[in-house]
C-alpha cells in the first residue's frame, strides 16, 4: 500500500496505561472508537496535533504503520516498548 498524503491527526496519551498513546484522525471523534478500546485506554489526554506523512520521524513507531492504521480504521494504538526481563528485575530490586 502506497501512502503519500499528509494526514492530520491528534495524539492522546492514556491516563490509565503508562507509555500508551492513541493516534486518531483529526476529524474522527473519540466516541467512534470501539467501546473495548475506550475502556482499556481510559481517559484520553490530548498530547499534540500532528501532520503526519511517510517522512515523519516518530520516537517509537514507524510513521507508515500509523498512516496505514489511520487509513484503515481511523486510529492507531502505540503500546509501551518491550522491556527485557533483566531490566525489569533491576528496576524492581534497585
Amino acid at each position: 500500500m502506497t501512502i503519500t498524503r499528509m494526514t492530520e491527526c491528534i495524539v492522546y496519551r492514556s491516563e490509565k496505561r503508562e507509555d500508551t498513546y492513541l493516534y486518531l484522525r483529526a476529524n474522527q471523534p473519540l466516541d467512534d472508537l470501539p467501546v473495548e478500546l475506550l475502556e482499556s485506554f481510559g481517559q484520553a489526554i490530548e498530547v499534540m496535533q500532528l501532520n503526519l506523512d511517510v517522512d515523519t520521524r516518530l520516537a517509537q513507531v514507524d510513521a507508515r504503520a500509523v498512516l496505514a492504521a489511520l487509513k484503515n480504521s481511523g486510529y492507531f494504538v502505540q503500546l509501551p516498548p518491550k522491556v527485557p526481563v533483566e531490566e525489569l528485575i533491576t528496576r524492581t530490586f534497585s
